[in-house]
This record gives structure tokens, sequence and C-alpha cells, in this order.
């Protein structure tokens, strides 16, 4: 009889970790990922992202409404406390992974938490992009640490992440290091010298907004170098929801109006990760300014497209990218202008640069061999 898995999926609504988890329903579905004998289950939110998933033979899909408001924390209470520890039971289920951060709750079984959220580890008395969310941030990290006492074992993304979490919680027995597969979504294939001599010099920035993902440097960065980039024909490509019903994205984009940057900066909307392909193959290079990242899964799929990275020289870069990156000093707008215009004006340093973050990426997981791995971990736990 098949041994039972069941994947927390329901609070991964966040741009990164819902794509990991249709990273491993597209390859569990289309077969290309042995389920190892095992009987998956899955909570989903009944989101866009996973509207295509239905259940299988092996894959059984279970979605819950998303709700807004006051009433998501109140539904939210409900599915930790007691919806999760029942179906846990009553499926029997030998592990349990919890896929973002938070199950404060014993469950059935083994308990797998990934730790994805970046404030968990940063201080919330002097961080500057905690202002106004602080009670938030206080009983998430509250949360996540009675989730501590009940896990069996906590993964973490890189070896950065490792270090940042002992540093913040002290001793905890059990961490793995997994990082996050490779999309099997886009058709990564890229020829360098067909790219570099493009007469397009366009620079992705690939990101939801939120304070830390700093779209206002890259703004102040435009800004100042309106002239050239307007001479040289330079577009700056941000992926930004206009409709996200946050004021504070509103008031970001309504400021490159008002700046009249709307001929450099382009926001082409949030994309779904299968359709970015166009975008990466149609840069000249990736420009990455957030400050606090538990991995950046866009950093390895710039790498993928051979596209050089440009991002601030802080430790999560560091972990991912090694020397396949240009690092320019945090918050330095001319650094950073330096390095982007390194890439975009020099072909033969735009190669160099390309050729290392293609063999960068090599050394991540693929879908397959991420759930090969994270099988193999939950019978070690």
């Amino acid at each position: 009889m098949a041994s039972k898995i069941l994947f927390n999926s329901y609070n991964t609504t966040s741009a990164g970790t819902s794509n990991i988890t249709k990273f491993i329903l597209v390859s569990l579905f289309k077969n290309e990922a042995a389920a190892e004998d095992k009987k998956l289950y899955f909570i989903l939110p009944d989101i866009k992202i996973f509207k295509e998933f239905k259940s299988s033979a092996e894959v059984k899909i279970i979605k819950l409404p998303v709700f807004f408001g006051l009433f998501n924390y109140i539904f939210r209470c409900f599915y930790e406390v007691l919806f999760l520890p029942v179906i846990s039971i009553i499926l029997g289920t030998p592990t349990v992974i919890i896929m973002a951060n938070y199950s404060p709750v014993i469950l059935h079984g083994k308990k797998i938490v990934f730790m994805r959220h970046p404030y968990l580890v940063e201080n919330q008395k002097t961080d500057p992009f905690l202002k106004g969310v602080g009670f938030i941030e206080f009983m998430r990290r509250l949360i996540f640490k009675i989730t501590l006492l009940s896990s069996d074992l906590i993964i973490v993304q890189s070896s950065y992440m490792k270090k940042r979490l002992t540093e913040c919680f002290g001793r905890i027995s059990k961490i793995a290091i997994l990082p996050n597969p490779v999309s099997n979504l886009m058709k990564m294939e890229i020829n360098i010298d067909k790219k570099k001599n493009k007469k397009s010099l366009i620079v992705l920035y690939v990101s939801r907004f939120y304070p830390h993902k700093n779209h206002w440097f890259l703004l102040g960065l435009v800004d100042r170098y309106r002239d050239e980039f307007r001479r040289k024909k330079i577009k700056f490509y941000i992926t930004v929801n206009s409709s996200f019903k946050d004021k504070d994205s509103r008031i970001f984009l309504n400021e490159i109006d008002k700046r009249g940057l709307t001929g450099i900066i382009l926001n082409i909307g949030e994309i779904p990760n299968e359709m970015l392909g166009k975008y990466y193959r149609e840069a000249r290079c990736f420009f990455f300014p957030s400050c606090l990242e538990t991995y950046g899964n866009p950093l390895v799929e710039a790498m993928a497209f051979g596209l050089p990275v440009v991002a601030p020289d802080l430790s999560y870069v560091h972990a991912i990218c090694n020397d396949s990156c240009l690092y320019y000093s945090a918050d330095d707008v001319e650094d950073a202008y330096k390095k982007l215009t390194s890439v975009l004006y020099d072909d033969d340093f735009y190669k160099q640069i390309s050729i290392k973050g293609l063999n960068r990426v090599k050394k991540f997981p693929s879908v397959e061999s991420w759930l090969h791995q994270l099988v193999s971990l939950t019978r070690s736990c």
C-alpha cells in the first residue's frame, strides 16, 4: 500500500511559493516526477494559478476558498487549529509538508516546514521595511516559534538562510538546505551570440511590489540617469500588478507617470511564470534591487536564460549567484548605474557574465530532482 504525504500549500499565495507548488504539480501530472510509491495530497488555495489542477489516482487535490480582511484571519485560525490537524488524522498521513512557514498545532505524523518569509529573520526594531507592519510581523514570528516546537525538520533554501535562522531562533534540532527547483514552465533556450547583438536594451525586473523589493531604488536610478537612458533607448520592464489592491503600489506607479518616466519604465503587469520566457529572451540584463529574500527565484531564472544579473552586494544574492553576478553597493545609485551600463554596452563582458550564469544555474535542481530529494528527507528526519 502506498504511503501518503500531505502538502499544506494553502498559504502559498505569494508568487514564488505558489510557483514552486505549481512546478511540482505540473511535473507530477506529466509523469516527469515519480511519486516513489507515495500517494500525495495537496491542499491548495482556490486561486487562478491552480485552476487547471484536478485530482488523479495518485495525486489528490483539495481546494479551499481564499478570504480577505478580518474573515481571512478567522478562517486561517480555523484552518490551522482545527481543519489541518483533523484532515491529517483522517488521511493518516505519516508526513505533512508545510510549504510556507506556519503550522503551530501538532499534526498526525512528521511535520516538515519550509521557511520562506524573510522578515522572520530580520531585526523587527531596526529594519526600515518593518515600519507599519510591526505587530503583524511580531505575531508571525511568534507563530513560527510555536511551529518550531512541533516540527521534525525545517527546510531553508540556502546556507545564508540557515545561518540567519539559527542566529535569530537559536539552536534548531534539524535544518536542511534544499534550493528551490528551476522552473519547468518555461522553455529555456538561449543563443548568447545572437542575444548580445540585439539593438533593444531592455533591463528586466521580475517581482511583485513590496517595500523590501526596493522598486523605489529603481525609480531613483532611472530618474537620475533619464537623459542617457532615453538617448541610448534603454527601457526597464517591471511586473507590478496594477490592479493589486494596495495603495503603496498605486503610489509607486503614479510616481513613474508624475516624473515623466513612462517611456523608460514600462510596467508589463504581473506575468504568469509560463509566459515570462518571452521577456527573459528579449531582455539584455536582469536587475534585482531587492533588499531581503529567502531565495529569489527570478535570479535563477535569469541566469538560466543567459542574462547577466545586476544586484546589491548582499548575502542572499551571493548564496544564489556566487561570482555569476555584478554586485553594486546596496543603495548606491551611481554604482548600480556603472554595473548596469558595463553589461549593456560591452558585448564581450556581457558574454563573459552570461556564461558564468549559465554554468551556475546547473547547480540548482530540476523539479524531478528536487522532489526526489524532498522525499528522501521525509525518510531521514
